[in-house]
């Protein structure tokens, strides 16, 4: 799996760390403090003729500590299906729609036990989305290269699933407000 680095804007290059879908947050944070303190004019350690600001610094880090972000990144780097491929898993729209009548349902007779369950069931969706995500980026590594369009279609296929879920876990948050959404 050879990335595409060439973006000078990169997240990745931009804290200095090899791009990987599974590096921890912990790596993201030690790495931007490292670029923060490198480029702080305070400090004086600025050896770079164009030192990062702070504002690039934190985009940089908050980019890929968003699990959702960092997947669509590495799949940008690795030249995968970009955001305007909309392909979704067969018959996943309507589970969803049976889905979110379901929810509706629940949190119309009993809210207060309806929502924790269904946030429970949220955050387990989640963790599993990652799961196989960061299974599917590892799998370039062993997997021939005339295999690698397929398993990037199929990450990209997976994130666009993550989005409807991650909008209902939002629409499941008894603040959330549809006009002020941002997608």
């Amino acid at each position: 799996m050879t990335p595409n680095t060439d973006n000078s804007t990169n997240a990745f290059q931009i804290l200095g760390i090899e791009p990987s879908f599974s590096i921890s947050h912990d790596q993201i944070q030690r790495a931007y403090f490292q670029r923060l303190g490198a480029n702080h004019p305070d400090l004086g350690q600025t050896d770079q003729s164009d030192p990062l600001d702070p504002a690039t610094l934190n985009n940089a880090r908050d980019a890929l500590l968003n699990d959702e972000s960092r997947a669509n990144l590495m799949l940008e780097i690795l030249d995968g299906p970009s955001s305007k491929d909309t392909t979704l898993p067969d018959g996943f729209l309507m589970e969803m729609m049976q889905l979110r009548s379901q929810i509706e349902e629940e949190l119309e007779v009993d809210p207060d036990q309806a929502r924790p369950r269904w946030q429970q069931w949220a955050d387990e969706q989640r963790k599993q989305t990652i799961e196989d995500i960061a299974e599917q980026f590892n799998s370039l590594a062993v997997h021939p290269q005339s295999e690698h369009e397929q398993i990037k279609q199929s990450i990209r296929t997976t994130l666009n699933a993550w989005r409807y879920t991650e909008r209902l876990i939002e629409q499941l948050d008894p603040t959330y407000d549809p006009n002020s959404s941002d997608f």
